[in-house]
């Protein structure tokens, strides 16, 4: 029963893992989202037994947060961290898992706490997955996790992305893990930077 968390799949001998870092299915909508230079800023798995206990509403835009933001200028989409999501296995509409209030990334006043609680379910919705679909959300979404119900586990890994020049985590990509890396893959898992230090035909790594 319960939550287990777990990081540091990219190390592991499987390229499988890795080559999710650039993935070129979900590229495009990370340069909508984000714009042409953005960087994984960390990654973890999410594993939920019968019985895992809910993860309540966060997000929401509301206070703001500089590294969880949205916001449009001049017709452009700006997004803070984000989060592509890849089941695992499948996610029914009765077994728990992530749940959000469509369209509070958008949102000038907190959301109302018997909402975050779950007291009440409100504008609340459940998002049902199948294993293989990949769900993409900022994370001034309001958003959290049903308690999970379903007799087989939930498995999802989440990779968050950051616009270059933001780092929510410290940064602690270690040399093995670079060593392995390809030069698209590196850049992504580079140092924060400004969007104007990138030299995309010379790059090959981190600049002074």
């Amino acid at each position: 029963m319960g939550e287990k968390v777990r990081a540091g799949f990219l190390e592991w001998e499987e390229e499988a893992f890795r080559e999710l870092i650039a993935d070129p299915i979900i590229k495009p909508y990370l340069t909508e989202i984000l714009g042409r230079h953005y960087r994984l800023d960390h990654e973890y798995a999410i594993v939920h037994r019968r019985g895992a206990k809910p993860l309540y509403l966060h997000g929401g835009a509301t206070p703001y947060d500089p590294g969880q933001y949205y916001h449009v200028r001049n017709d452009i989409m700006y997004s803070g961290l984000t989060v592509v999501s890849y089941a695992l296995t499948d996610i029914g509409p009765s077994d728990g898992g992530f749940c959000c209030i469509p369209g509070s990334h958008k949102a000038n006043f907190p959301v109302p706490e018997e909402y975050e609680r779950f007291q009440e379910i409100g504008p609340t919705v459940h998002v049902a997955q199948k294993a293989g679909d990949v769900l993409i959300f900022t994370e001034a979404l309001c958003h959290g996790t049903f308690a999970w119900t379903a007799v087989h586990e939930r498995r999802s890994l989440l990779f968050k992305y950051a616009p270059s020049m933001i780092s929510w985590r410290e940064y602690d990509r270690s040399a093995a893990l670079l060593s392995r890396l390809n030069t698209e893959q590196k850049k992504i898992l580079d140092t924060p930077r400004s969007p104007d230090r990138y030299d995309d035909e010379t790059y090959e790594g981190a600049e002074p």
